[in-house]
């Protein structure tokens, strides 16, 4: 094997002249010489030709057995007869930023190969295979390159598969094709998944010998969305399912040449914390687009819909509900405590008529005659309170361009958009779209009901917060609800492919043996503290006061802190956790630390090491469960002490509790 080093664009290249008839397994390593990918053509005697695979180890220890690569179109068929006509390699260490986000400065250090391929056979169709190489995980794509060979095509399937050595206990999401991803997370082995039960991403997986994989996937701007399933061919093997057309169900993915495939991630570590620190998401997806982001201005919002509009002492003569007093008596609320933003969204029915889902055909630029929507806007304006609109995605489709610069000539903030709940390629070029297009009207975005984030806050920064989880707004219906168990294993799971939001903020926490659901005024399971700590434990850059007003009221000590908490960073850490079982969180914005802990059923206590902070002495502000937290979820225990980087900050926590705390340095 021979090296041609050159430079391009400041990078230095290497191509790899080989003989393809001689090409053997390459290893492919990361920056630190610890992840490894191993990429080879098998020509086995009961294949017809090359066929592309990969292995993946941390430190020597298997963690991804010999997997298959490949693309299946209709027409054509797989691709087969592959070899290698070249091969490059170049590193990369560079920095960038993100305005809003866990981390504000992040770093892009890999090692990238590339393989180029082309069948033997047949018209010689090529394509390129990419890995990009970290030390917190790896990543390959496929691209196709301009060629007559394929030109026009339509994709059936993705041949992609993931053989898991080791038999992992396995964290997975079991839904259906065109499906919001809220459910809880199945625990087990793969023999958990049967044959045509699809699994959602991101998945987790937790190795006996203290290994941990998150696979996701990055950069799905025109593709389906990728799924895995346990069709029991191979042994431990999950096969890639692509989400199909609407209607056609044989067609996957529709396109020309050239093109590129997402990116399918797996973050690698010997800690479950590189499910939470990892930037690999970001890494591998495009900068900003937007040059200019002093309009984008992360917050939190109040969002009535979750709690009914709740007023328990209205004024005489007015029924709370989706009108102008109960509008007005929530701003009211958010200018006193300075809550940035206000939701404009429904109950049973939308803000501008008829039923929140489906889209009946509504106005969407008229609200209903008991909202005075100018006048809400203007006293919203009065107050120092910016609004934001909830929309379903159907509605928002009917009259996308004029809605939003209308929108925006209204003043308003940002608009949540839900029920999109498909993730096929038309669904995904829809969600860029709007992903576009709010950009361009300067109004910031939340997603609802929709597939997992996948990068795309890095390229439009002004996307603060989606959901694709299980949250407590089940609490308001479910029978079941919002489990601690499930708020934990979100945090490792769920998060790991971006923020999430979960309808923050309920003052009115129940222990878990006493959950009931209910339309109006839900519960959440838990302690009060540990509402507090899901401000910090979860990344989310809109995150809700989903309660209602009289609620914080009347808890004004714990209130504070979610007045206080900032809802971007300048820096996440996992301090402390066990995987779906207990998590503690430290995050920084600027100079203050917060950090928050979380717990499923068991209660827990043991002493947290504040060897983060910098030197000097600090005061640690404590919101914690008391001894009886677990039999009265409301107390909370509120107190300050003096720390310092060498304090080992005991911790108690309530069977489904939490404990919160800001730290700031003295003067």
């Amino acid at each position: 094997m021979k090296l041609r080093p050159f430079w391009v664009g400041g990078t230095l290249m290497v191509m790899l002249a080989i003989a393809t008839s001689a090409f053997a397994d390459e290893t492919l390593s990361s920056p630190n010489g610890k992840v490894h990918v191993t990429f080879g053509i098998a020509k086995h005697w009961y294949q017809r030709g090359g066929a592309p695979f990969y292995k993946i180890d941390l430190d020597g220890h298997e963690l991804i057995k010999e997997s298959n690569l490949g693309i299946e179109f209709r027409d054509s068929g797989a691709l087969k007869d592959l070899e290698i006509k070249g091969t490059s390699h170049r590193s990369e260490d560079s920095s960038y930023t993100m305005p809003v986000g866990k981390n504000h400065d992040i770093r892009n250090h890999f090692e990238e190969y590339t393989f180029s391929l082309e069948e033997t056979s047949g018209v010689h169709r090529q394509v390129d295979l990419i890995f990009r190489i970290y030390d917190d995980g790896a990543a390959f794509r496929y691209s196709f390159p301009k060629q007559s060979a394929i030109n026009q095509f339509v994709i059936k399937e993705e041949l992609t598969t993931i053989t898991l050595a080791d038999s992992p206990t396995i964290y997975g999401l079991r839904v259906e094709f065109g499906s919001a991803y809220e459910a809880n997370y199945r625990v087990g082995p793969i023999s958990i998944y049967k044959n045509g039960e699809t699994v959602a991403l991101p998945m987790a997986l937790e190795y006996p010998g203290g290994q941990y994989v998150g696979i996701t996937e990055a950069e799905l701007t025109d593709y389906a969305g990728m799924y895995l399933m346990n069709t029991g061919r191979k042994a431990d093997t999950f096969e890639t399912r692509l989400a199909p057309w609407p209607k056609e169900p044989d067609v996957k993915v529709r396109g020309t040449t050239p093109m590129v495939t997402p990116w399918r991630v797996f973050m690698i570590g010997d800690s479950p914390k590189v499910l939470l620190e990892s930037n690999l998401v970001y890494n591998l997806s495009a900068p900003s687009v937007i040059a200019d982001t002093s309009w984008i201005h992360p917050g939190k919002v109040q969002f009535p819909w979750w709690n009914g509009y709740v007023v328990p002492h209205p004024d005489a003569g007015i029924t709370p509900g989706l009108n102008t007093w109960t509008l007005k008596h929530y701003i009211d609320f958010c200018a006193a405590n300075k809550i940035e933003y206000h939701s404009i969204d429904g109950t049973n029915e939308a803000w501008y008529g008829g039923p929140t889902d489906p889209y009946n055909g509504s106005d969407i630029l008229k609200s209903i005659p008991e909202i005075d929507l100018p006048g809400v806007l203007d006293y919203a304006k009065s107050k120092g309170v910016h609004t934001r609109l909830w929309i379903h995605q159907a509605a928002l489709a009917s009259n996308l361009d004029v809605a939003l610069k209308t929108y925006a000539s209204w003043g308003i903030e940002g608009i949540m958009v839900d029920f999109l709940n498909r993730d096929d390629q038309q669904a995904v070029a829809y969600y860029n779209e709007i992903l576009r297009k709010t950009a361009a009207n300067h109004l910031t975005l939340t997603f609802h009901g929709v597939f997992k984030p996948t990068g795309q806050n890095r390229t439009y920064p002004h996307l603060l917060n989606h959901e694709a989880v299980l949250g407590t707004e089940y609490n308001k219906w479910d029978v079941v609800g919002s489990t601690p168990e499930h708020e934990v294993q979100i945090a490792y799971v769920r998060m790991m492919a971006g923020p999430l939001d979960v309808h923050q903020g309920s003052f009115r926490p129940v222990a878990p043996k006493n959950y009931h659901f209910s339309w109006v005024a839900p519960q959440a399971m838990g302690t009060l503290a540990r509402q507090l700590a899901a401000y910090v434990v979860y990344e989310n850059h809109r995150p809700m006061l989903a309660d209602y007003p009289e609620a914080y009221e009347d808890k004004r000590d714990a209130f504070q802190f979610v007045q206080e908490v900032p809802t971007t960073w300048d820096e996440t850490r996992m301090v402390a956790g066990d995987m779906g079982k207990y998590i503690t969180i430290a995050r920084r914005a600027g100079a203050e630390w917060y950090i928050g802990t979380m717990t499923d059923r068991s209660p827990r206590s043991f002493e947290l090491p504040l060897s983060f902070l910098g030197e000097g002495k600090y005061v640690a502000e404590i919101y914690s469960d008391n001894p009886d937290s677990e039999a009265n979820p409301d107390s909370i225990n509120i107190k300050r002490i003096d720390v310092t980087s060498t304090t080992l900050l005991p911790l108690e926590i309530s069977p489904a509790g939490g404990n919160a705390v800001r730290i700031y340095q003295l003067p």
